[in-house]
């Protein structure tokens, strides 16, 4: 697996893979497993490919009702991609994660799209105005103007802002500043960039 500091630089890296290097900065971390558990998801969809977008994402939404959605907002670890495939449970994004990886697997054109602050899998032939939801379970028509399609950094952005704000939570300031660190790997905009340092220097104060 390549670490995450550097697969962060990379131009496309896919989203379950920015999310491994992610959860393997934190806790060891069984690739082979994951990688085994997602096969075994993406095989339930062999014969989705040939089907028609909607219902590609609802086969996906079929294959995805094994897992229960979670907020658990003082449990970091909802957010790690392995614990998620072992708990059968997760944080909303990191099962959209999830979910993309599993359809990208299965031959189909899968993506992250975000809308209303919620991620959803969406298919690039049906594009952003329709995704599988984890959070509710099922296939929804996004209404949101703004939804966008976002690449594996800005979903990795996501997942270390609540990574920060969940070991920040249960008092673990040391897991807090390793994921504001990890941060600043993913490019961004120099005012962005600046703004998460200062932040990264008031979490750091704290171990003091």
């Amino acid at each position: 697996m390549i670490p995450f500091l550097l697969a962060a630089g990379l131009s496309c890296p896919t989203h379950a893979d920015l999310a491994a290097a992610l959860a393997a900065e934190f806790r060891p971390f069984d690739e082979e497993a994951v990688d085994q558990q997602l096969d075994a998801l993406a095989s339930g969809l062999a014969g989705a490919r040939a089907a028609p977008g909607h219902e590609q994402l609802h086969a996906l939404g079929a294959a995805m009702t094994v897992f229960e959605p979670l907020q658990a907002p003082l449990d970091p670890y909802a957010l790690h991609i392995d614990v998620a495939l072992k708990r059968l449970a997760g944080h909303p994004t990191t099962l959209t994660v999830i979910g993309a990886e599993v359809a990208r697997r299965a031959g189909l054109s899968a993506g992250v799209v975000e809308a209303g602050g919620r991620h959803l899998v969406g298919l690039r032939e049906v594009g952003p105005g329709l995704g599988l939801d984890p959070s509710v379970g099922s296939v929804r028509t996004v209404t949101d103007r703004r939804a966008e399609w976002r690449c594996s950094h800005q979903v990795a952005f996501a997942l270390l802002r609540e990574l920060v704000e969940r070991h920040l939570r249960v008092g673990d300031v040391a897991g807090a500043v390793r994921a504001a660190e990890l941060r600043l790997a993913l490019p961004l905009e120099a005012w962005v960039s600046k703004r998460l340092v200062v932040e990264l220097q008031s979490i750091r104060a704290r171990l003091n």
